[in-house]
Order: structure tokens, then sequence, then C-alpha cells
């Protein structure tokens, strides 16, 4: 019994340890859940003109959806899908502003189906449509 317990004890000891070691070189074992919202919010901007969904943002971290639905809220006090949509919105805004290309290759570009659901979302977005938007810059 007093070998396990020594046995137990160092196991311990040496666990603790390597945790230790590892968070002292910024290399903790686990991501933390500031981690793992701040990588969702890379892929959503990397990948913004892909169909994207909380289900595949969570397989490429290898996580659970409801687990990272409820990391991303409490870390960046938005949905993921309310994310999702502000980068999008963003990523045209700056496509309308930067580019003529046509509200239909916007609109796919940055993923989302169609140029009427494109105009509705910009417009609550921006309160202007993507149109009057690109006509206020010049």
């Amino acid at each position: 019994p007093g070998h396990q317990a020594r046995s137990s004890m160092l196991a311990e000891g040496l666990i603790l340890m390597t945790a230790s070691l590892r968070r002292s070189q910024g290399e903790d074992a686990s991501p933390s859940g500031r981690q793992y919202a701040d990588r969702a919010l890379e892929i959503i901007r990397a990948r913004c003109g892909e169909r994207l969904t909380a289900a595949s943002l969570a397989a490429a971290l290898h996580i659970h959806p409801s687990y990272l639905h409820k990391l991303f809220r409490k870390h960046t006090g938005q949905t993921i899908g309310g994310a999702i949509r502000s980068v999008r919105m963003e990523a045209a805004r700056q496509l309308l502003a930067q580019t003529r290309q046509s509200l239909p290759d916007i609109a796919c570009a940055v993923g989302i189906a169609n140029t009427e659901s494109f105009t509705r979302l910009f417009r609550r977005s921006y309160g202007q449509s993507p149109i009057e938007y690109r006509s206020s810059l010049s």
C-alpha cells in the first residue's frame, strides 16, 4: 500500500510538472475557449465565400458544435451565424468600394446564393443597398 501511494503521488507530480512546463512554454495541452473562438473567427474570415456552418467550424476545430456555440457567444458576444453574416457583409463592402464587380459576383464571392438575399442583408447591415453604398463613394 505504501509503494502504491508513493507511485501515485509521483505520477501526479509528474503530470502537474508537465502541465506547468507546457503552460510556461505557451503549449497548454488544450486550447482555451478564447482560442477556439479566435480560431473560428479566423476560419470565417479566410473562408467567408464558402458554405459555413457551426457544424463545419466545429469539425475543423475538433469540438462539438454546441460547445463551440457556447464558447463563441461567451468570448465574442455574438452568435456564429451573426459573425458569419458580419464578416460576409464587411467583405462585400470592401469589394463594392475597391472593385467594379457586379452585385451577383460579389454576392457569390462572399458566400450568398442570390442577389436579393445579398441586397437584403447588406441593407439590414448598413442601412442602404449595395448600389446606394457604391454610389455614395463617388
